[in-house]
């Protein structure tokens, strides 16, 4: 059964237990592994604690079930993300499966904005280096970032719903075959057939339209 990682823990699908022993098969929790702070608490709720060695850890068999990464306003908020940080996902590379992560930069309550965040972007497909699926969402100004590379990533979704925010794109994900943008682009953005160079359909909705170049597209 796939299981998936979303912001509350009652819709994790993975279970916290106290008792049992941890092994080398196992991801121990400690700020070497995630050394973001968020990331790590974040974790640490999914995880089982061991008493011998007063260590967090989550089990191999649990860690293999996940494959989707679902991080909506409020995750980070719970605790004491006060918006504007950038979240280093490092670590996640630890949980091996998982093919479809959904960021959403905003912090909402009642319908109501109420704080952004941004992710370090320099290592993001490092953390995710299985990653087919990715979608951004954004409601605040946030310059959004996709760098370096990925040899999975086949469809991309970055949604800028404010009209200060900006995407600059250099990342190369040769495998990606659909791209749907809706915001600015940044001006340090590559061509976006340099970025995705067999895409199959491009989507594109944006106040600057000038600064949106498509040359090396296929189709």
């Amino acid at each position: 059964m796939e299981k998936i990682i979303l912001s509350t823990i009652a819709a994790l699908g993975i279970a916290c237990f106290a008792g049992g022993t941890a092994d080398a098969a196992n991801i121990n929790l400690n700020e070497k592994t995630f050394p973001d702070p968020y990331v790590y608490h974040y974790v640490q709720e999914m995880c089982e604690y061991d008493t011998a060695h007063s260590t967090y850890y989550l089990p191999e068999a649990e860690k293999a079930g996940v494959t989707y990464f679902v991080v909506t306003g409020k995750t980070f908020f719970r605790y004491g993300l006060d918006g504007g940080q950038a979240v280093d996902f490092s670590g996640m590379q630890n949980f091996s499966n998982i093919t479809s992560v959904t960021l959403d930069l905003r912090y909402n309550i009642g319908g109501r904005v109420q704080g952004d965040w941004n992710f370090r972007a320099d290592n993001f497909f490092q953390c995710f280096p299985k990653v087919k699926e990715l979608v951004i969402r954004s409601y605040g100004g946030q310059k959004v970032k996709l760098t370096g590379t990925s040899k999975t990533l086949e469809s991309v979704d970055v949604l800028l719903d404010d009209e200060d925010g900006s995407l600059e794109c250099t990342v190369s994900a040769p495998k990606v075959k659909r791209v749907c943008i809706n915001g600015k682009f940044a001006a340090k953005s590559k061509p976006l057939g340099k970025c995705f160079p067999n895409t199959k359909r491009l989507d594109i909705t944006t106040a600057n339209i000038q600064n949106v170049n498509v040359t090396g597209c296929k189709n």
